[in-house]
């Protein structure tokens, strides 16, 4: 009949529209974990002498690192609001040197939408160089040396295909001299 076809043509855009925003969806998380793990290897003391990490948290890290190759390192935090992961860069300013960004200028941006904030659910582990500890997180700040991320993205819940999950483990090689 001409209205069954016309159903089944309407389920198959929606379907084929679900799938493509899954891929698009995938591709962006993975960008944003590539990203992440990148600047985390990368993290050094800050600007100020501050230990490389400061922030550890089952939906936050913060840490220092140099995004834009100068003499600089900025401070980056990752966080969850609401369903939005964001980052946060402060480039440290004043005389004295500060991070405050009453100071130094902060960049905000949303890097990831549509998180999957199950409560319980985590964003950010940590293990110690020698833990056999399988908590995720409560690991003294000093001795984390691998940090793995779970990033779950699910644009809409009641629809399939379900939420997509990118994750990677960091191994934070510049904090073996600490």
């Amino acid at each position: 009949t001409i209205q069954g076809n016309k159903k089944s043509r309407r389920v198959f855009f929606l379907l084929n529209n679900n799938i493509r925003d899954t891929f698009l969806i995938q591709r962006k998380a993975q960008t944003v974990m590539n990203d992440m793990i990148r600047e985390l290897r990368e993290m050094a003391p800050s600007s100020l002498g501050g230990y490389p990490l400061e922030i550890k948290a089952t939906t936050s890290i913060a840490f220092y690192t140099n995004l834009d190759n100068d003499t600089l390192e900025e401070r980056v935090q990752y966080f969850l609001y609401w369903t939005d992961l964001k980052k946060s860069g402060v480039k440290p300013a004043g005389q004295p040197l500060t991070y405050a960004t009453t100071t130094a200028a902060e960049s905000l941006q949303i890097v990831l939408q549509d998180m999957d904030s199950v409560p319980g659910n985590w964003m950010f582990a940590y293990r110690a160089k020698f833990s056999t500890s399988t908590s995720p997180v409560y690991v003294d700040i000093k001795d984390v040396r691998l940090v793995a991320i779970w990033l779950s993205v699910d644009k809409d819940p009641n629809l399939l295909p379900g939420p997509v999950t990118v994750s990677g483990v960091v191994n934070l090689r510049n904090l073996r001299d600490f």
